[in-house]
C-alpha cells in the first residue's frame, strides 16, 4: 500500500466517497453507541461473559468515529500525515475486533465445554485477555505502519507478511475449532433436557458465531491476498478504488453487529425498546415499559458482574 492520493487534484469520485463515508460513519457510530448503552445499562449483560462483547462494540465504535473520520479527511485533504493517521485509526480498531473475536470464541468454548472450570476462573484472566488483545493489536498496527514508512521490501515486508499470515490463520483456525467443540458439546447434551442457563449459553454462542462469521467472511479474501502476496516476489499493491471498496465492506460489517444483537438477544432488544420509548416520552404521565435491564431468574446465578470483573 502507498499514499495513492498525494499530489493529486480532488475529483468528483473522492467527494462522492467522502459523502458516503460520512453517512456510513455516522450510522456505525450511532448504532454501536446505542448498542454500548444497551449493554452497560442492562443488568443481565453486566457479567463476565459479556466483557469481550462490550469490548467488540467499543472497537466498532472507535472505527466508526475515528476511523471513518480519518478516511474522509484523507480523501478531502491528502497528505503524508493524513495517510498515516488514516492507516493507524483504521487498522488498529479492526485488528482489535479480529483478536477480540478469537478471545470470545475461546472463552465461550471454555464456558460450555468445561463449565465447572470456567466457573472458578479468576477475574484476572479476563483483565489479562483485554490487555493482550489491545497490546497485540497495537503491535500489528505498529508493524504495518513501519512497513510503509521504511519501505524495506526485501526484509520488513516479508517478515510482516509472515507474521500477519500466521496470526490470521491462527485466529481463524482457533475460532473454527472452538465453535466446532461447542457444537459437539451441545449435541452430546441433547440426550438430556437442557436447563435455562444451557439454552442461554447455546443462544449466545450462536449469536457470536454469526458475528464472527460475518467478520471473517468480509476479511478472508483481502487478508489472504495482503498476507500471502507480501511474501512473494513481484508483489503488486491494490488500487485506490479497490482499497476504498474494501473499506466500505469493513464499515458495513461494523454496522451489522448491533443488528445481529437486536435479533438474537431478547434483553438487548427489550432495552432498545425501552430507550426508544423513553426518548419519545416527554411527560411524567407516559407509562414506561418493562425495563429490559432487569435480571432474569436464570441470570441470578451467572458470573460476577462487569464491575467486579474489571
Amino acid at each position: 500500500m502507498e499514499n495513492f492520493r498525494l499530489n493529486e487534484p480532488l475529483r468528483f469520485q473522492e467527494i462522492a466517497w467522502s459523502a458516503t463515508f460520512i453517512v456510513l460513519g455516522a450510522v456505525v457510530t450511532v448504532l454501536n453507541a446505542v448498542g454500548l448503552y444497551a449493554f452497560i445499562t442492562t443488568a443481565a449483560f453486566r457479567t463476565r461473559k459479556h466483557v469481550m462483547i462490550i469490548n467488540l462494540i467499543v472497537t466498532d465504535l472507535l472505527f466508526g468515529a475515528a476511523g471513518m473520520s480519518s478516511t474522509v479527511y484523507y480523501l478531502l485533504k491528502p497528505s503524508d500525515i493524513a495517510f498515516y493517521v488514516f492507516l493507524i485509526l483504521n487498522m488498529f480498531p479492526k485488528a482489535t475486533s479480529f483478536l477480540t473475536l478469537g478471545v470470545i470464541a475461546v472463552e465461550r468454548m471454555h464456558a460450555i465445554v468445561w463449565p465447572i472450570r470456567h466457573h472458578v476462573l479468576g477475574n484476572s484472566v479476563y483483565r489479562a485477555a483485554l490487555v493482550f488483545v489491545w497490546v497485540l493489536a497495537a503491535v500489528v498496527t505498529t508493524f504495518g505502519t513501519l512497513e510503509l514508512a521504511v519501505n524495506e521490501e526485501e526484509i520488513l515486508m516479508r517478515v510482516f507478511g509472515v507474521f500477519v499470515t500466521v496470526l490470521f490463520f491462527g485466529v481463524v483456525t482457533s475460532i473454527a475449532a472452538c465453535y466446532i467443540s461447542i457444537w459437539v458439546s451441545v449435541r452430546r447434551r441433547k440426550r438430556r433436557k437442557l436447563g435455562a442457563p444451557d439454552k442461554q449459553d447455546k443462544a449466545l454462542a450462536l449469536t457470536l458465531l454469526l458475528v464472527a462469521g460475518t467478520f471473517v467472511a468480509t476479511w478472508v479474501i483481502p487478508m489472504l491476498y495482503m498476507s500471502i502476496s507480501r511474501m512473494c516476489k513481484g508483489y503488486r499493491q491494490v488500487s485506490f478504488t479497490v482499497l476504498i471498496w474494501l473499506h466500505l465492506v469493513f464499515a458495513v460489517q461494523s454496522a451489522i453487529n448491533p443488528v445481529i444483537y437486536c435479533f438474537r438477544l431478547p434483553e438487548f432488544k427489550e432495552r432498545l425498546k425501552a430507550y426508544v420509548h423513553k426518548v419519545k416520552c416527554f411527560d411524567d404521565s407516559c407509562q414506561q415499559p418493562t425495563d429490559g435491564g432487569q435480571i432474569s431468574e436464570s441470570y441470578q446465578n451467572e458470573d460476577n458482574n462487569l464491575t467486579t470483573a474489571l
